[in-house]
Formats: C-alpha cells, structure tokens, sequence
C-alpha cells in the first residue's frame, strides 16, 4: 500500500475491544490480512466487507474493490461510514486514510451500543504531520495516559480532565494500530506504531517518545457494543480489513 506523509496519508489500523478477546493488543499481525470482497469497482449504499454490515453516513458513499472498502466523499463532519454487527467486544480495522494537505482535517472513531455513544477518539491534523488525540469516555470525566516503548512503560499521566485543552499532541508516522476496549472495569482506547519511534506531548507538558499510547477512563458497566462509525473530513480512507469477534 502506497504511502505519501507530506500530504498526510497514513495507514491507520482501529481496534476497538470491550471486554477480553484473547488477541494480544501489541500484536497487528491478526489486523492485517486484506479483506475479500465483491468484483471490483462494486458501487452501492450498504454493503458486507469482511462479514461485516457497511453503511455510509451523511453524504458519504462507499465502493466495494477486490480486497478494500472506499469511503468517498468525507467533505464533513457528518460524513463517514457506520459499520454494524453482532454485540461483541472485539472490532479492529485497518485502513489506509489521507488527511490532505489542510489543516484540521479530522476524523472522529465513535464506539455505540444501541445507537448510545460509549467512547470516541478524535484525530485531528496540525500543521504538517502533527496531530492531537482527543478522546471521550461517558460517564467519565477525567481519563489516564500511558505511553509505553515497546513494553517498557515511559511515560503516565492520570486524572486528565476530558475535554478541550487537555489533548494529547503527536507527531504521526505513517503506520499505527489503534485499538478502544473496555475491560477490567476501564475503558481504553490504544495505538500502536510497531515499527515506528513517535513524539508525544502530554497535557502536562511532558514530551517523550514511544511507540504505544493507551487512554483509559474508569467505565463499571464494560457493555459490548455494536457499531462503531468513523465521520470527518480526509481526502480518502480505505479500509482493507475490519474484523469484529
């Protein structure tokens, strides 16, 4: 898969896992295969990529290729992609996304239950290859950051207080795996850049480099869940595998 970082491209794997799925999380290598689809080219409203259900959002619309599913047209917030499945607390999904080459562009991954929003991360573009990471968790108002190198933990950050002006600042690489579950009582949301060093700047200030960051906030309920859509503004996204278990 193609890769140009001065227009923004990067390759973007989401996990989201509630619950225990018995998949290691610093492991892509299960999000990886490509998916297998319809004959390519394939144009409709809602189709199946991977066993599971694709709908577009807004004015968004979809094309089915060989071992890929497109998401044109993310002119707006309200433009995106729902995918839809049985409850779970395992999805991932890998895919190729160009931010372009405006600022804040941004691309909002949103976990539901029953049509209810359970956490969401936004990723919004700076300048260049910098981005800020702004995640959600209902029913919590403050959440925890930890960076990690490999497996060694290098950085923690706790009882951040949700909202603007408490985003985390990176600069992104092409490559990252990010993963959103809740388990043991917590809701998290990972990314993982396994070949990659990357550049943090905490809330507090604290700059370090890793190659994992996990948010998590304190969530009893640990439901599953059974949507998750992804609304914003790129110049494309192409997902290539989407698993949800």
């Amino acid at each position: 898969m193609k890769k140009t970082t001065a227009s923004g491209f990067i390759v973007f794997a989401a996990s989201l896992i509630i619950g225990g799925c018995g998949q290691n999380p610093m492991d892509p290598s299960g999000y990886t295969q490509q998916g297998k689809g319809k004959p390519a080219g394939t144009i409709a409203t809602c189709m199946n990529f991977m066993q599971i259900s694709h709908c577009p959002v807004g004015q968004a619309n979809l094309t089915l290729t060989s071992n890929s599913l497109i998401v044109n047209n993310l002119t707006s917030p309200n433009n995106g992609v729902l995918s839809s499945f049985a409850a779970t607390s395992h999805w991932s999904q890998a895919a190729a996304i160009d931010f372009g080459t405006a600022t804040n562009t941004q691309l909002t991954y949103s976990t539901l239950s029953s049509g209810n929003e359970l956490m969401s991360l936004n990723i919004q573009k700076g300048g260049g290859n910098q981005f800020s990471l702004l995640p959600n968790f209902t029913g919590s108002s403050q959440y925890r950051i930890q960076v990690y190198n490999g497996t060694a933990l290098v950085a923690e950050q706790d009882n951040v207080d949700a909202g603007l002006g408490t985003n985390i600042v990176i600069v992104w690489p092409d490559d990252g795996y990010t993963e959103n579950y809740t388990e043991a009582g917590r809701a998290n949301i990972v990314i993982v850049w396994p070949d990659e060093s990357v550049a943090f700047t905490l809330p507090n200030g604290n700059s370090i480099t890793g190659n994992r960051i996990q948010l998590s906030a304190a969530n009893p309920s640990t439901p599953t869940f059974n949507q998750v859509r992804v609304t914003g503004t790129a110049a494309s996204m192409e997902i290539t595998n989407e698993s949800a278990q």
